[in-house]
């Protein structure tokens, strides 16, 4: 309720009285010691991040910035003497927000601040059970504007990067749940330049993890940024456990939605798997029938739409580089291992299922990948996409019986359709 009233006093403010309303309104805040309402001190800055919010950037930098000052003197709301963790972090917020703007100077002015916040993070976690209300929020703000702190310190470059390093494995392995998420979600934005050590981290943090939406954070991260790495950063030993535990979660082992997240992250894995030299020829062959019974089952329609989604996603990841291999194999006359050409053509036919799904992401993604592999094309629509699979499978594959089969399947159905109606009706 508050929010939305403090949203709602933006529009009778003409926009040349913005920065003067957000003055008055930083006056009303209270002082160390002074008796005041939590309740209303919790409105008040609400209305500050509200009416700044609608002030342009340039109109804060330019005459804004005896205002952030004004904002900074107050630092004592963010401090442990304020009991209340709720506005201590809606203050910390509006800091971290706007103090930015304030350039060169924000660094000589956010030191007491930044003392605060360093203190605070170093502090026993009172709130790890985040029983009070607002103690969430409070740990997740902290983390953020712990590292962001270390952007404005007058360190050299190097060891700006090696401290911040350091804090970021610390709180990826944090015991609070609130931190280990707001360390993940300042590296989402990060993720192009996470250095090796903190992708490391990141693996471990997979492994370990027993929150359900760190989980979910951390898959998403994991297949952004692994998905384009080219050699592996992990010893065997290691990638073997984390494949194991990928494959666990794409087997629902902790529910439908992070399977859906870990399925094209289990193909990653998969595919430095197979590159590795100490994976021998039957663990090879495991692995690929695994990964063929999970994406040939989760494709059918009557699968979740997140399990259908995550499976074309993965097709992307792997099943590119499997039907390569198969491809480079019989160009060169090399006897190809019979997993791979079975493992093909379970890409190709599930390929085909998926372009005729019934929801349009899932659709337009598997018409994505058919322009992976057949000629380039920044876009192609599903019923051309559906041509274009069909004429990669008798280019490349006619002589293998399986293709033929899955072409008749997809033209015959398994089923009758009056079957395939009454089961649709049933699920939906």
């Amino acid at each position: 309720m508050r929010v939305v009233s403090a949203k709602a006093l933006v529009p009778f403010i003409p926009c040349e009285h913005l920065l003067n309303k957000a003055k008055e309104l930083v006056k009303l805040l209270p002082g160390p010691g002074e008796s005041f309402s939590q309740n209303f001190l919790h409105g008040t800055l609400l209305q500050i991040s509200a009416v700044l919010q609608a002030v342009t950037w340039s109109a804060v930098t330019t005459t804004g910035s005896g205002l952030l000052n004004e904002i900074l003197n107050k630092n004592w709301i963010c401090s442990s003497n304020n009991c209340c963790p709720l506005t201590r972090a809606s203050f910390l917020g509006i800091v971290m927000k706007f103090g930015p703007l304030l350039g060169k100077d924000f660094e000589r002015d956010f030191k007491p601040v930044q003392c605060i916040v360093m203190d605070s993070l170093e502090a026993s976690d009172r709130g790890a059970n985040h029983t009070s209300p607002g103690d969430a929020e409070w740990h997740r703000t902290l983390v953020r504007a712990c590292l962001e702190c270390q952007f404005h310190q007058t360190w050299p470059k190097d060891n700006k990067t090696k401290e911040q390093r350091s804090l970021l494995s610390l709180l990826l392995s944090s015991t609070d749940k609130e931190r280990r998420l707001a360390a993940l979600e300042y590296l989402s934005k990060k993720s192009r330049q996470m250095p090796n050590s903190i992708q490391v981290d990141l693996v471990n943090l997979i492994i370990t993890e027993r929150d359900h939406g760190c989980v979910v954070v951390a898959l998403d991260m994991f297949v952004e940024v692994w998905g384009g790495l080219d050699s592996c950063l992990l010893s065997y030993a290691d990638l073997k456990i984390l494949w194991d535990k990928l494959a666990s979660f794409a087997r629902q082992s902790r529910g439908v939605s992070v399977a859906g997240k870990a399925i094209p992250a289990y193909s990653i894995a998969l595919k430095f798997m197979i590159s590795c030299q100490e994976t021998n020829s039957s663990e090879l062959q495991a692995m690929l029938s695994q990964w063929r019974e999970l994406i040939e089952t989760y494709c059918q329609w009557e699968q979740d739409e997140v399990l259908r989604l995550g499976t074309v996603q993965s097709l992307q990841y792997f099943g590119v580089t499997v039907l390569w291999y198969v491809m480079k194999c019989k160009e060169e006359s090399d006897l190809e291992q019979p997993c791979f050409v079975e493992t093909a053509i379970s890409v190709l036919s599930s390929t085909l299922c998926l372009l005729q799904d019934e929801e349009e992401d899932v659709r337009s993604t598997a018409a994505q990948f058919v322009t992976f592999i057949s000629k380039p094309a920044s876009s192609v629509t599903c019923s051309a996409a559906l041509q274009l699979a069909l004429h990669f499978m008798v280019k490349h594959f006619w002589s293998v019986p399986a293709c033929w089969v899955a072409m008749e399947i997809m033209i015959r159905g398994h089923k009758s359709t009056q079957d395939v109606l009454k089961e649709y009706s049933r699920a939906k």
